[in-house]
């Protein structure tokens, strides 16, 4: 694991688990005051006459409901504090483990990405804007990546496909409900390699194909049975998807499916490979209540290192995607 020195991060911790804890012991104070304040007031009221006068009752029931109701909020306003803390120390937790695997390494909070998910071609229609999180990015053998969290949406129409998530989303400019689409939530990778292969392949599950990549892009049949029962494959030129989806190539498709328990989403546009994997799943978050330490640092520092793994199993950095020294295949496309 990668060593780091977490005494600082973990005094942060602490004195946010404290600001929690003190949250959520002032709610259940709020709570019983309500509640016994509540009860008194009715048990008074019913054995005599001095809540005789309506309003005086419900003045006193007024009073009393304020710090139930405070109480009860109290531990839903706690939550803010958990991604308070996460926000302030995985920017510093974060870059010092990229340091680890990769070269150039930069990290934003949140960044536009529309562009990206637009120009992978994995989605039909207008894509709204796309506001990421947590975007990395970097370099490693050579190859230019970034990775985020985002989700996908386009607006809402006749032929939305049934297995979509819909959903409401207010315009503020004009208060109007415009219905929209869920397409994707998950973590998404780019990739750039080094060599252009003048060609278009597009991966996705049967259930996720569209008429726009039917009508741009060819079927290519996979002979792998695991890989067919899920996924279809689209290609400008099946000559092209097969030299670069060989069976090994295939097989390493399937073994990222089973690790990162999602619908993935894959396209190759002439030197630019995007990867979605739509599992519903925030990445880089840390827990308020683990200490910070290698161990509990595992499913982070997994997270961090997916961008290496995905370039040295797919072997982005191989001879096949690198023009200086495979000149002569080139002239294959």
């Amino acid at each position: 694991m990668i060593k780091v020195v977490y005494n600082d991060i973990e005094n942060i911790r602490l004195k946010y688990v404290d600001k929690y804890n003190k949250r959520i012991k002032l709610g259940k104070i709020y709570t019983i005051i309500g509640i016994i304040g509540l009860i008194l007031v009715t048990i008074i009221s019913l054995v005599t006459l001095f809540f005789d006068i309506t309003y005086r009752f419900g003045i006193f029931m007024i009073v009393f409901s304020i710090p139930l109701f405070a109480g009860m909020v109290m531990p839903f306003t706690s939550s803010k504090i958990k991604k308070e803390y996460s926000k302030e120390v995985k920017v510093k937790i974060i870059e010092k483990m990229m340091n680890k695997y990769y070269d150039n390494v930069t990290y934003v909070r949140e960044e536009d990405q529309t562009k990206t998910i637009e120009n992978s071609r994995l989605f039909s229609g207008v894509i709204p804007k796309a506001c990421a999180e947590d975007v990395i990015s970097g370099s490693y053998n050579g190859i230019y990546f970034k990775m985020f969290d985002v989700e996908v949406k386009r607006n809402f129409t006749s032929n939305t496909n049934s297995s979509s998530v819909t959903r409401r989303l207010i315009n503020n400019k004009t208060n109007v409900e415009d219905m929209y689409e869920l397409l994707f939530k998950g973590q998404w990778f780019s990739f750039k390699l080094n060599r252009k292969l003048d060609t278009s392949i597009c991966i996705k599950e049967m259930i996720f194909i569209d008429e726009a990549i039917k009508n741009t892009l060819n079927e290519v049949k996979v002979e792998s049975i695991e890989f067919s029962k899920k996924y279809r494959a689209y290609a400008s030129n099946s000559q092209h998807f097969f030299y670069i989806f060989t069976p090994s190539m295939i097989e390493k498709f399937i073994q990222l499916d089973r690790i990162c328990d999602g619908q993935i989403m894959f396209s190759l546009n002439n030197n630019i490979v995007n990867i979605g994997i739509n599992n519903g799943v925030d990445s880089f978050e840390l827990d308020l209540f683990k200490t910070v330490n290698d161990e509990n640092l595992k499913k982070l520092e997994q997270q961090i290192s997916l961008a290496a793994a995905i370039i040295h199993d797919f072997r982005f950095d191989s001879y096949k995607f690198d023009k200086d020294q495979n000149p002569l295949t080139v002239n294959r496309f």
